[in-house]
């Protein structure tokens, strides 16, 4: 009978272990990047597009207003031009105001059920990979002090 236990294996469980841990880490990492990503969308859908759009609609509005101004009762071609190209820019932008409050609307009930979807498994895998990962090393640890028992000779 050996005196000895091979403990190579239990190098393995512990090694096993510490992935565990550092694939913890890493889920909660890219979860972390998916959550970030999506609210930063949802800032982009719900702020910074309906304000870049309001923006240029001014503009365009600005653009009408002083070509009129300047042109007169009588419009030059170049005048006419730039009132239709204005009102053709104007109508686009309308179009695409109507679209972003569509979406502003649907939005958050498109979203919700995938952040609660990322908050669960997050949560999940954060608790229970860490609950296997202890469960694992104190399991390594009661076989290496049993491998630790000295076993008596036999006469």
């Amino acid at each position: 009978m050996s005196k000895k236990a091979n403990i190579q294996s239990f190098d393995a469980l512990e090694q096993f272990a510490l992935h565990l841990k550092k694939s913890r880490d890493q889920i909660n990492q890219a979860s972390g990047e998916i959550r970030n990503e999506i609210l930063r969308r949802q800032k982009t859908i719900q702020e910074t597009l309906p304000q870049q759009v309001n923006k240029q609609i001014l503009h365009w509005q600005e653009v009408i207003k002083n070509t009129k101004q300047h042109s007169g009762l009588r419009p030059s071609s170049d005048a006419k031009e730039t009132l239709q190209r204005a009102k053709e820019k104007l109508t686009d932008l309308e179009k695409k105001k109507s679209i972003l409050q569509k979406w502003k609307q649907k939005l958050p009930a498109l979203l919700e059920p995938h952040q609660a979807q990322i908050i669960k498994f997050r949560s999940y895998t954060d608790l229970e990979i860490q609950r296997a990962s202890e469960t694992l090393i104190k399991q390594v640890q009661t076989l290496d002090e049993y491998t630790q028992i000295k076993v008596k000779k036999q006469l």
